[in-house]
């Protein structure tokens, strides 16, 4: 969305401050010379009353700018929440520089262009170039890019004082692919390395190359052009289409030959190279063969024509050209994989009593890049497994199909105080992370032992419930101190929690804790309720995220949502029989509704009165 915003925001420049001078420059330069002027698209603004006569650039900047706001009020119901989200993530602040250098676009891959399975296809189980296939899939077809390189050489001009579009427009599409694929290249060059030191937002992405969705907008949009500014080769042009016609049908001969010759003999040649030539060779001799086949009747400039065969030989050709390249790009599996249980899901139930199942990060790595989600391939067959392994190993975040509790969870934005817990569980010693485990009613760890059945074993432990009572709390000045607290080790979790908020001295003396009778009297995805009843003041504590637009009540008053032990939820209640309550009370929502409804009441009027 950012991306795309850039975007939006370069093509405004262009529009309402290169354009208009480029066109100037063009209309002094024509006037010089006694030729006919240059007319562009601004022109037609001119006769749209006098303030958009005279003020023609400030009247474009003020509809953009009420645009975005508008589209922005419209959408206040989606991005209130998701930047309140985006706040509480682990990416509200920069991302480390390795994590977003990754996927960095491997400048070999501009071969795709031309031959996409160059560097062979997960589809096809070969695939061995840098990271992964789908990162740096560029390929639009072989006659698009063809025609988007036309036009930005021929600048989209068709015959000598015959041109299609705006030349500046062609200058800035080439402009815009350039810049993006110096960013995509992300540490194979200066640019992005700099811009994530210097220039914010940039160092909040991962995979500099998922910019180049940019480029590939502004090469098709270049392909329409060249499409239209395709014309009959003369003579000479006819002459080398043959020859070249010959020479790719002849590279696709051989190459297919070859391809056969590996099988049965060691070629020191990859594969892919022999195959991608080949497919190469076939789409260039349809493309020729289209090209010297171009009707003298096909559509000149300011004129329209019927389609015919012709054109109706090229789109299927481009079609068929992205149907071969994308085969198998969008795999599938039996919806059995889905709907049937998981192999595993009954033994870990059983053993789970109200907790939670934890897998290491090492063996969750292991299991998903190394075993099922391969790069190199989408079969994870190699041990003789099938995809109901996968069900089995109940990776996050697999398990909401057997309604598991998991303390994982595969998400790339995810709250940031979960993330770091994440991160300190894997560092602290081995009983320390015991402790922890514990705090997260972790009841079930799963690890890899590929002397079971499915390659995993899951081993019961115990641990806290997830609702408990505590009768002391620990005062932590901030999140750190609350983590270097707990990763010490150093206090007794069954009588303390360590909470990030003033509260009530008498809380600090923890010689008498006392203990609590506790209920559960209502429980669903947005309440808990819970009745207590104890004999001295306590915390009741919550092995739930903290996260806002959760609060909470006793006895139906209000009362603080406490950070409790870092990552979880606490509330205070007083000596005596209450009822705790925590809720899910979204108000940034409720503005996001307001917001987006008056929106769109403006949006109706404004169209009506349009109209009018």
């Amino acid at each position: 969305a950012w991306y795309s915003l850039l975007l939006a925001g370069a093509w405004f420049v262009y529009l309402v401050y290169v354009d208009p001078w480029l066109a100037g420059r063009r209309a002094r330069r024509e006037q010089a010379t006694k030729s006919p002027p240059f007319t562009n698209g601004n022109g037609a603004l001119q006769s749209k009353g006098n303030y958009i006569h005279r003020n023609p650039q400030r009247w474009l900047a003020v509809t953009f700018a009420g645009a975005l706001l508008l589209a922005a009020a419209l959408a206040a119901v989606q991005l209130l929440p998701t930047a309140q989200y985006l706040i509480e993530s682990q990416r509200s602040a920069a991302v480390d520089y390795e994590f977003a250098m990754s996927y960095s676009f491997w400048p070999w891959r501009f071969l795709s262009f031309f031959a996409p399975g160059l560097f062979g296809n997960p589809a096809l189980g070969d695939y061995w170039g840098y990271a992964n296939y789908w990162e740096d899939a560029v390929y639009i077809g072989l006659i698009p890019i063809v025609l988007a390189l036309a036009a930005l050489l021929t600048r989209g001009k068709k015959l000598p004082g015959k041109t299609l579009v705006n030349p500046g427009m062609t200058g800035f599409l080439g402009l815009v692919i350039l810049v993006v694929f110096l960013i995509a290249m992300g540490r194979n060059t200066p640019l992005f390395p700099w811009l994530y030191d210097n220039v914010p937002t940039f160092d909040m992405f991962q995979a500099p190359t998922r910019i180049s969705i940019l480029a590939i907008f502004a090469l098709c949009v270049l392909a329409a052009i060249g499409a239209d500014s395709w014309t009959q080769p003369g003579k000479r042009q006819r002459y080398w289409l043959r020859l070249g016609v010959m020479a790719a049908v002849a590279v696709s001969i051989g190459a297919g030959l070859a391809l056969l010759l590996t099988r049965s003999v060691s070629l020191e040649i990859r594969p892919s190279f022999i195959r991608g030539a080949a497919w190469l060779g076939l789409w260039a001799a349809c493309l020729g063969l289209l090209a010297l086949k171009l009707p003298a009747s096909k559509s000149l400039h300011g004129e329209q024509q019927d389609w015919g065969w012709w054109q109706w030989s090229v789109i299927i050709v481009i079609g068929l050209n992205l149907i071969v390249a994308g085969w198998g790009l969008n795999p599938s599996v039996e919806l059995s994989v889905y709907s049937e249980p998981s192999p595993s899901a009954d033994v870990v139930r059983e053993n789970l009593a109200g907790g939670r199942l934890f897998l290491g990060s090492a063996d969750e790595e292991a299991l998903k890049f190394d075993r099922f989600l391969r790069f190199d391939t989408f079969m994870p067959f190699e041990d003789g497994g099938s995809w109901q392994d996968l069900r089995a190993s109940l990776l996050p975040n697999l398990t909401v199909l057997d309604v598991l509790p998991s303390a994982n969870n595969f998400d790339p934005l995810m709250p940031e105080r979960y993330a770091v817990w994440m991160e300190e569980l894997d560092q602290v010693d081995p009983q320390i992370q015991e402790q922890m485990l514990n705090l997260m009613g972790v009841t079930v760890v799963e690890s890899i032992d590929h002397n079971q059945p499915e390659g995993i074993r899951f081993d019961a432990r115990e641990a806290y419930p997830r609702i408990r009572w505590v009768g002391c709390g620990l005062q932590a000045g901030d999140s750190q101190e609350a983590l270097k607290i707990i990763s010490a080790g150093n206090i007794d979790h069954d009588m303390q929690v360590v909470l990030e908020a003033e509260h009530d001295s008498r809380m600090h003396d923890c010689s008498s804790t006392g203990n609590a009778l506790l209920q559960v009297v209502e429980e669903n995805s947005g309440l808990t309720s819970v009745k207590v009843q104890s004999a001295s003041p306590g915390y009741i504590v919550f092995a739930d995220t903290w996260f806002p637009g959760w609060q909470a009540s006793v006895d139906g008053e209000a009362a603080e949502l406490l950070r409790a032990n870092f990552l979880f939820r606490a509330v205070q209640v007083p000596e005596g029989e209450h009822e705790v309550s925590i809720y899910f009370h979204a108000q940034i929502f409720r503005y996001g509704v307001m917001i987006s409804l008056a929106a769109l009441v403006v949006l109706v009027s404004t169209f009506f009165a349009w109209r009018r």
